[in-house]
């Protein structure tokens, strides 16, 4: 109990009381999101944009640049997400994608996508801490990593590859310790939940699959984190 208290609990002390309810409602907000996108809804998009929206804020003021960066992507996806899928709803069509495992050549785009973000990430941390990247802490090289791993994930689900549920999964193994390091124990909290989602979302994803190969059916509705 005494530990739980330390990681989750304690970091608290010092922040303002308005910032923990904004984590709280960013988390809340966010694993409404994944819960829209299980069940294929609309929402999906307003949850994540407004969970998003808070969460560049809260990472800003901790100088938490990498996740900064990542919610910033994020708040991106979601717009563009909601207008395409908007503008088929006005045309009373449905947005019908086939589920596939990444090509050779997405995998390759994938991987320079990650190399490319995990090595422009370090310099971006020293230049807003105004040291070198040999100086930088050592939880800052794990978040260029994670921002790279999301990066490629979130490429992925764009290509409708299911290799990006793999990418997610990873990403929230990692981060769960991560942010309790961090002493932001609500998100871990938020990404512990997320973890469970994305599994159980692979899970259908791999049954649809399997399905389209043995019966020739290839169709299925795209599902977003």
């Amino acid at each position: 109990m005494n530990y739980l208290y330390e990681w989750l609990i304690r970091p608290y002390h010092n922040y303002d009381a308005y910032m923990i309810y904004l984590e709280a409602i960013a988390a809340s907000i966010g694993i409404a999101s994944v819960i829209c996108a299980y069940k294929r809804s609309i929402f999906v998009y307003i949850f994540g944009f407004i969970s998003a929206l808070i969460y560049v804020y809260l990472l800003y003021s901790w100088e938490l640049f990498g996740d900064m960066i990542l919610n910033c992507y994020f708040l991106l996806a979601n717009i563009l997400g909601f207008f395409a899928l908007f503008k088929h709803i006005e045309k009373n069509s449905k947005t019908i994608i086939k589920i596939k495992k990444a090509t050779v050549s997405e995998k390759n785009k994938a991987l320079i996508i990650f190399i490319l973000t995990v090595s422009v990430t370090p310099f971006f941390y020293a230049y807003q801490k105004n040291t070198t990247i040999l100086n930088l802490p050592t939880y800052s090289y794990v978040d260029s990593f994670l921002t790279a791993t999301c990066f490629s994930a979130l490429y992925f689900q764009i290509t409708r590859s299911i290799n990006a549920w793999y990418l997610w999964i990873t990403a929230d193994i990692i981060y769960i310790p991560l942010f309790v390091y961090k002493g932001v124990g609500i998100t871990a909290i938020q990404y512990l939940i997320f973890l469970n989602l994305v599994y159980f979302t692979l899970r259908k994803w791999q049954i649809t699959l399997k399905r389209q190969q043995n019966t020739n059916v290839d169709n299925i509705i795209m599902l977003n984190r």
